[in-house]
């Protein structure tokens, strides 16, 4: 497969600059290239926000005006932000658990260290 990325530097504001929004008016990103890929032909939208980058092909692509609209609804990955949210606190309280055991462990020790001085 062939892989091409336009930056489009003589035709700017065609599409490149350009804000993408999904079939429910939410603000994916600005156009930063095209991306051709090859066979069979198919052509892309590389869109970014922030810290990520979108490939998104041009069949979705419902009008193109001030704004590109999409045809489809895009899933910025919530969910896996969700998921990750979850997973961090799982790391948390497995944290918590553990700080408490050594704090425990650490009673135990000094107890311990008391009772053979006593014993002495």
């Amino acid at each position: 497969m062939i892989t091409v990325e336009l930056t489009e530097k003589s035709y700017k504001g065609v599409l490149i600059g350009k804000e993408v929004y999904d079939s429910q008016a939410k603000r994916i990103g600005i156009v930063k290239s095209i991306l051709l890929k090859f066979p069979p032909l198919k052509a892309y939208l590389i869109v970014q926000n922030g810290n990520y980058s979108l490939e998104i092909s041009f069949d979705i692509v419902q009008s193109v005006g001030h704004i590109i609209q999409l045809s489809e609804e895009i899933n910025l990955g919530v969910e896996e932000n969700l998921r990750t949210s979850g997973e961090l606190k799982s790391i948390i309280e497995k944290d918590e658990l553990l700080t408490l055991l050594l704090i425990k462990l650490k009673e135990y020790i000094e107890i311990n260290e008391k009772l053979e001085r006593g014993s002495d």
